[in-house]
């Protein structure tokens, strides 16, 4: 014991000569300088300059219009003028994240209703509107989807980085390390009153099954949640910093054991109805909005869009054929030339008869959105598809009429069993 207080004593002693000495030859203050300036280098490595909004006014004046929003800041995704079943979608949404209440929307695969549903989501979300969310989806990595789309946005959306840099700067100044999203300083002017703050703590996530946006001082959107579930896992007690869930968007919930199965059926009907609607708080309940393509007649998209069987849903069903052709022969003998020519790998065949029958083939039909076939040219000069109309049929030909039908139709034969169309 004496040996080791010994050593001790001779390890302080040593460390005041070497105290002395670095005073004596100036290395203390060199010593002290590289610490500071390393000080300093951490200390700017946290902070980050928030920008201000790039217009205000104009920010201000998008916020007012769903449609226009929409389109100024995700001008690629909807390139065309919204349709009328899109406008009604989008209204129906607006109205379930305003006002509450649920809302369920069947519409075509590959429409684009949950691109629709995420962005506007993100609209309600920036706009303080919308403090906690949750995505569900049949399967956790499902949707873990969603939000990755909605995160993507944050990240590189140069116009939403432009009006709202109060989300977008903190969250790009992490340069993929989301790490670093804790220790987080920012700087700038808050969106509300222009008013001056300066090394503030964002203090937000930016990984795993929820996100929550940085708290910037005057952002409407600070401390704003995002998070994910599977439909199958637990659902109950999803409360985050003490807050209840403002909207949860289904999406796409039924899979092949419920579409295949009854009792499966209903056990994903008893979890929606029940512990999901539970999620809201004392005032205000949680407000649902479903997104679904329907597969049969004994799945639960099917139920939730009836009005009949769930009214306060207020089921919508959108077709993609709105209104069936005059000449149904004409498409019939289309149908049979793109399925019984193999060596045909495009189609040319039955494309040559479209072209030269087009008027007589298009006389009486109604699709929902025209923009939706494939204009692309292929090597003969001809294009893959030239109208929607012929992209329906197409489907008729590669996936039978059945399964068009239920997903691009929400209308399953009344005898259809389960639908796998590819």
């Amino acid at each position: 014991m004496a040996r080791i207080d010994e050593l001790k004593a001779l390890a302080a002693d040593l460390r005041k000569r070497l105290r002395q000495v670095d005073q004596l030859t100036g290395r203390a203050s060199e010593r002290d300088r590289d610490a500071q300036r390393k000080r300093r280098s951490r200390a700017a490595s946290k902070e980050v300059q928030v920008p201000a909004c790039q217009d205000p006014v104009r920010r201000a004046r998008l916020e007012s219009d769903d449609t226009e929003w929409l389109r100024y800041y995700f001008h690629e995704l909807f390139w065309y003028p919204f349709t009328t079943q899109q406008l009604e979608m989008i209204e129906a949404v607006r109205n379930a994240i305003r006002y509450g209440g649920d809302q369920a929307i069947a519409a075509s695969r590959g429409e684009g209703k949950t691109k629709l549903f995420e962005r506007t989501l993100l609209k309600y979300t920036l706009a303080g509107v919308v403090k906690f969310s949750v995505l569900f989806a049949a399967t956790g990595s499902a949707a873990q989807d969603s939000l990755q789309s909605i995160m993507g946005e944050i990240e590189t959306n140069e116009r939403l980085r432009a009006d709202y840099p109060e989300v977008c700067i903190p969250v790009l100044a992490l340069e993929n390390t989301p790490n670093r999203a804790h220790y987080q300083l920012v700087t700038g002017w808050r969106h509300d009153n222009g008013e001056p703050y300066e090394a503030v703590p964002s203090r937000f996530s930016w990984c795993g099954q929820e996100v929550v946006l940085p708290n910037v001082p005057g952002s409407p959107s600070a401390g704003a949640i995002i998070a994910t579930r599977g439909l199958d896992a637990a659902v109950r007690g999803l409360n985050k910093r003490n807050r209840r869930v403002d909207v949860a968007g289904i999406d796409d919930p039924d899979t092949e054991e419920t579409v295949n199965s009854e009792e499966q059926a209903k056990k994903l009907e008893k979890r929606i109805d029940r512990a999901i609607a539970g999620l809201g708080g004392q005032q205000r309940t949680v407000a649902r909005v479903m997104l679904t393509t329907i597969q049969n007649r004994t799945c639960v998209s099917f139920k939730f869009t009836d009005p009949a069987q769930k009214p306060t849903w207020k089921g919508k069903r959108f077709r993609f054929l709105i209104q069936r052709p005059d000449r149904q022969d004409l498409w019939d003998e289309y149908v049979q030339l793109r399925q019984c020519n193999p060596d045909d790998e495009f189609g040319r065949l039955a494309h040559a008869f479209y072209i030269e029958n087009r008027t007589a083939m298009d006389a009486g039909a109604e699709v929902a959105n025209g923009n939706r076939f494939n204009p692309e040219t292929l090597p003969d000069g001809t294009q893959i598809e030239v109208s929607a109309l012929q992209r329906y049929y197409n489907e008729v030909a590669r996936i039978g009429p059945e399964a068009v039908a239920s997903e691009y139709d929400n209308d399953p034969p009344e005898e259809a069993g389960p639908i796998e169309s590819g």
